[in-house]
Order: structure tokens, then sequence, then C-alpha cells
């Protein structure tokens, strides 16, 4: 059986409340490990106020996934940073982009 191929995708600013609600129950199961730090809803105001970044995996049954990064600039550096990621089928997307799933070792 041939995998489907997951593609990642930046959502732009303007469609994250398009998507939300498919995609925050996969955040959810990264903010459930902040210990109380972070609720969704936090993430969802990180997104839309402070510019952090919201990417799906997808592929053609649908969405797989979410990311969220942000840029951190230094001057001589800037770096991006994955701070939550959560779906399902994390062995054909997280781990092929170099990611563990959430509680993984």
């Amino acid at each position: 059986m041939i995998d489907k191929p997951v593609q990642l995708s930046l959502v732009p600013q303007e469609n994250v409340m398009d998507v939300w609600d498919r995609v925050s129950d996969y955040l959810k199961q990264s903010t459930d490990l902040t210990n109380g730090r972070y609720t969704v809803d936090d993430v969802l105001d990180l997104i839309l106020q402070y510019g952090y970044m919201l990417w799906i995996a997808f592929d053609e049954e649908g969405i797989k996934g979410a990311l969220v990064t942000f840029v951190q600039e230094y001057p001589r550096k800037r770096y991006l940073y994955l701070m939550f990621c959560g779906g399902v089928e994390g062995e054909k997307w997280m781990l092929k982009k170099g990611m563990a799933p959430a509680g993984s070792p």
C-alpha cells in the first residue's frame, strides 16, 4: 500500500478562523502537556494577536495535524521555533519532517 503524501502549509492569518474548529483539538494534545501554562484558547490568541503562525498537515483525505511556530530574531540570527504540535497519523508527517509526536520519547 502506498502512503498518501502529506503536505505542510502555512495558514494565512485571515484564514485561521476558517480552519480553527478542525485543528484546535490537535493543538490541545500539545497544550495538555504544558502543566497548565497554556490552553488552546491561549494558542489562538498567540496566533491572532502576536504573530505566531499556524501550519496544517494534510493529505487528500483532510487535515492530519497542526503546528504553531514563531520566529525569534537575534542580532545575528533568526530562528523558527515550534511551540505546539498535534494530530493523527503522526508517523506519516511528524517524523518525516524531523519532529516527534507529543508525548513520544
